[in-house]
């Protein structure tokens, strides 16, 4: 047994309603004042989607504006140039001697893989990786 608290005497006013272009509280209000019914917003929305009526455009997205999107498109950015491997310098080390106080810069490709070894200035790094590894934005988006 199904229960449906919908009438096709109020389906008819819900088309009726959405055809003027009330907003859907408003369709709601005017439903329940009219058949004495309890039906929320989301009721009259959700029933107005079964019943296939054109959807309204939501009123907290912007309009799409084709001049506005002209104007967004950023340029192609083109791709940076491949990195050169870094030699590895004298005296750089293996992972077995690495410790705290030394830079933690790797050299090298997999299984030869060697460190900087230079005492540490910040974190990990020696001075001259921090400099490269630790970069400030240009830019702040907010």
């Amino acid at each position: 047994m199904s229960r449906n608290p919908w009438t096709p005497a109020m389906l008819d006013r819900l088309r009726e309603l959405h055809a003027e272009g009330l907003s859907f509280r408003r369709i709601a209000a005017g439903i329940n004042a009219e058949f004495g019914t309890k039906f929320t917003r989301n009721a009259c929305v959700g029933k107005s989607r079964r019943l296939g009526l054109t959807p309204r455009p939501s009123p907290l997205l912007p309009k799409k504006d084709p001049e506005r999107r002209k104007v967004m498109m950023k340029k192609p950015v083109s791709p940076a140039p491949p990195l050169v491997p870094e030699i590895p310098p004298i005296g750089a080390l293996l992972i077995t001697d690495l410790h705290d106080g030394c830079c933690h810069w790797p050299f090298g490709e997999h299984p030869a893989i060697s460190y900087c070894g230079k005492p540490v200035a910040y974190r990990l790094y020696c001075r001259e990786h921090c400099e490269r590894s630790y970069i400030t934005p240009l830019k702040r988006w907010a």
